[in-house]
């Protein structure tokens, strides 16, 4: 009969009874590899107002503000990131997102006052704050129900490890080549990276 879609399944339930594509298990690398970022933004970050201090005679109230600024901005990009995600789909925030994130926090290292800092501080934990739940949210929703618990949490690990790496690369760059390098490079490092993968395969975040 017309219309009857009887015998038919949705795409959640043929997700739902497939095995993990290979296209899918690239979301998941990519989504842990957007949250390894937002570990070395933790890590560097707090490692990088001290400098601040000691090379701009910034005050700590100044500090204080910047990291309050900073935990609103993540709640803004956080609020605003659903909507336009419902609209605009995950791919296209996910990816405007994580170079707003990447790139503001590449220009941390060229601001010449706290002034320009903060700023640019606000601008990346915006982009910060829409990637997070965009990117959990596209791994949930295409794997399988009984992988899911599973395949987020080990997307979501990729906050302790980029806490440790951050931390890593923290001591060894800035005593030999000073602050400015280490947010540079934790910024730049991956987004070239991401965008070197969506190069290689254009469609990567359509799982099938």
């Amino acid at each position: 009969m017309p219309g009857d879609n009887r015998g038919r399944v949705s795409l959640e339930q043929f997700i739902d009874r497939t095995p993990l594509s290979r296209r899918q298990r690239i979301i998941i690398f990519l989504t842990f590899l957007v949250l390894v970022a937002d570990g070395m933004d933790l890590a560097i970050t707090g490692l990088v107002f001290p400098r601040l201090i000691v090379e701009w005679g910034t005050t700590i109230g100044q500090v204080t503000f910047t990291v309050t600024a900073g935990v609103l901005a993540l709640a803004v990009g956080a609020i605003v990131s659903g909507p336009l995600a419902d609209r605009w789909g995950r791919k296209p925030v996910l990816l405007v997102g994580f170079l707003i994130f990447t790139v503001g926090t590449a220009a941390l290292g060229v601001s010449g006052n706290i002034e320009v800092f903060i700023v640019l501080r606000i601008i990346s934990s915006i982009g910060l704050g829409a990637v997070t739940p965009v990117a959990l949210t596209l791994v949930a929703d295409w794997v399988p129900a009984a992988r899911r618990a599973q395949m987020v949490a080990l997307a979501l690990s990729g906050t302790a490890l980029g806490t440790i790496v951050g931390s890593y690369l923290s001591s060894l760059l800035i005593p030999s080549f000073g602050w400015q390098t280490m947010v540079i490079v934790a910024g730049l490092l991956p987004c070239s990276s991401y965008l070197s993968s969506c190069a290689l395969c254009p469609n990567l975040l359509s799982p099938f």
